[in-house]
């Protein structure tokens, strides 16, 4: 499909983003095997998620992207944008939930069993 390059900007970072999802889906995989990746690698995916993916690519999409959005019509309250907009906040809530997993496993801890494993479920 062709798209406007701002357009194809977003999407190629989406890319990016989906890549580095699954490089963690794959280390969470190995939580508890020899060869586990360490706490620092969590941490490491956590700073790009909320350096790259929140800061940069949610910033572009909050400032300039949806605002032309809804001013084309497309709600923000029970449509896309509004969807999006949860999306991007759960996403947060997901990278402070990383952070602090990380956190608890790099001071001799382990991950709570009511927390999701990566910090990245439902992510995508």
């Amino acid at each position: 499909m062709n798209y406007s390059r701002p357009i194809q900007m977003l999407v190629d970072e989406h890319a990016v983003i989906n890549s580095v999802l699954d490089a963690l889906e794959a280390a969470v995989a190995r939580i508890g095997r020899p060869d586990a990746l360490p706490p620092s690698f969590f941490e490491q995916a956590a700073d790009f998620f909320a350096g790259f993916a929140d800061r940069c690519h949610h910033a572009k999409e909050e400032t300039h992207l949806f605002p032309r959005l809804e001013a084309r019509g497309i709600p923000r309250d029970g449509g896309p944008v509004g969807c999006m907009l949860s999306e991007h906040e759960a996403g947060r809530a997901h990278i402070r939930a990383l952070r602090a997993a990380a956190q608890r496993v790099r001071q001799g801890g382990q991950r709570r069993a009511d927390e999701p494993a990566s910090g990245s479920a439902g992510v995508r």
